[in-house]
């Protein structure tokens, strides 16, 4: 497997890495708060919960991608891949540990409980946490790219 010399070859990992916030963003601000001001609750729930297992999924795709193209660069971007670890461990976490707990909450009706509310503050602090992680490894990203030999 050849190493990509250039610092051209960078940039795709970036699209991914902005894919990926980018998705994170825009289903902070637009699609959850919507969704809740506009439909039902329970359909606003519902749409929400599919809209953010589509979000984790592009987020370990983008992951697993933004690595397997950082392994093929010549100089090693240890602390993005780190980073990028760390956001595909709390996306993992977000998807098949709270989630699901959620989810169970609200089908059983307790969607007013403390626990519930605690659940979905962990979700947003999850998704808070993987967006800013995501903007730390741009920015590392793109400094080193600007950053002479």
């Amino acid at each position: 497997m050849g190493v990509i010399k250039t610092d051209w070859a960078r940039y795709p990992g970036l699209f991914l890495l902005a894919l990926w916030a980018g998705g994170i963003f825009f289903f902070s601000i637009g699609v959850a708060p919507v969704a809740f001001r506009i439909m039902p609750s329970q359909q606003a729930g519902e749409m929400v919960r599919g809209s953010l297992s589509v979000l984790h999924g592009l987020g370990l795709i983008c992951g697993a991608a933004f690595l397997f193209h950082s392994l093929l660069q010549e100089k090693a971007q240890r602390m993005a891949q780190g980073l990028v670890l760390g956001m595909l461990l709390l996306t993992a976490i977000s998807q098949w540990v709270v989630t699901p707990k959620i989810e169970e909450l609200r089908r059983s009706r307790e969607v007013q409980s403390e626990r519930f509310s605690r659940l979905h503050r962990a979700s947003t602090s999850l998704e808070a946490v993987v967006l800013l992680m995501g903007f730390v490894a741009m920015w590392q990203i793109a400094a080193a790219t600007r950053s002479p030999e």
